[in-house]
């Protein structure tokens, strides 16, 4: 079954980091609306699908961010580190990532 406007759009806030309670009023719906429509199993599939995707395109970025900064350094510790914090994001779980609101720059500053 599709999505309906609503659902995408909650969703998509909601991956971009927004609370729930700022979605349920932006979309001008009750927060019981808002949990409600999220527990739907279409909902939720779409909604992880995003997340993971989101967590994909992060990582290729921070990947290829590193690539550069690693070409440009000759310090090997600076490397082990860059590969050290990579390898720990990349085998964390997605609702840890997703729930600390994991974006790009967190990434890059604990590099």
């Amino acid at each position: 079954m599709a999505l309906n406007e609503l659902e995408v759009n909650a969703i998509t806030m909601l991956v971009q980091g927004e609370s729930k309670v700022s979605v349920a009023k932006a979309l001008g719906v009750s927060r019981g609306l808002l949990y409600r429509m999220l527990e739907k199993p279409e909902v939720k599939k779409e909604k992880e699908r995003l997340e993971q995707s989101v967590l994909d395109e992060t990582f290729a970025l921070a990947l290829e961010k590193t690539r550069k900064a690693l070409e440009d350094s000759e310090n090997p510790f600076f490397a082990l580190n860059c590969l050290q914090t990579l390898s720990k994001y990349r085998l964390s779980t997605k609702t840890e990532i997703v729930s600390k609101n994991m974006n790009l720059d967190m990434l890059l500053e604990d590099l």
